[in-house]
Parts: structure tokens; sequence; C-alpha cells
């Protein structure tokens, strides 16, 4: 069993994007990784995705600081789908889909 100490800082994690795309199946696919471990990263794919809001900094979003630090990330249900929320420096988007894949 791991320490209490790493088992708490492993729940408060600070998560970086560095990646948000919308494919031409209509899937949202995002990566992303712990601050604290770089080489873990992360890959989900959320199926049959409506993009409702979406928000940067800049219009071209190439132009960001790349990777982007999470906010935060909110998943609510909305009838058989889900409405994620996902927050970031100088980025948001909201989306409603099905539970997400990972990759």
């Amino acid at each position: 069993m791991k320490k209490l100490t790493e088992f708490a800082l492993e729940q408060h994690r600070v998560y970086m994007l560095r990646e948000f795309q919308l494919d031409a199946e209509g899937n949202i696919v995002c990566s992303a990784y712990a601050a604290s471990k770089p080489q873990t990263i992360i890959t989900a794919r959320f199926p049959r995705a409506a993009l409702k809001t979406a928000w940067q900094e800049t219009e071209d979003v190439s132009k960001l600081a790349w990777p982007l630090e999470v906010i935060s990330f909110q998943a609510a249900r909305v009838g058989k789908r889900f409405r994620f929320t996902l927050t970031c420096i100088d980025f948001h988007r909201e989306w409603e889909s099905e539970w997400p894949q990972l990759l």
C-alpha cells in the first residue's frame, strides 16, 4: 500500500492538455498528462461529440502556449449522454457526447 501522502498528492495533480481535436468522424480526441509524470500520456476519445461552446485567448489555437494547464474538467449526465466542460489557461470547451473511451 502506498503512503498516505503519496496517495493524497496523486489525487491533486496538475494536468496539462497537450491536444484537443474534433476528428472527421465527429469524435473529440484529447490527450493530457500530469505535470509530475509527463511520460504518462492519457488519451481519450469522446464518441459522437457535439461542440456547444468554444473560446480561446487567440483566434489561432496553434498560437496558444501548448501544453495548456487544466484548471477544471467536469462531467454531467444529460439524458443518455454527458456534457463535458474543460477549462484551461486561455482555452475553454464545452461539448456533449457519449462517455469517453481511453485509447
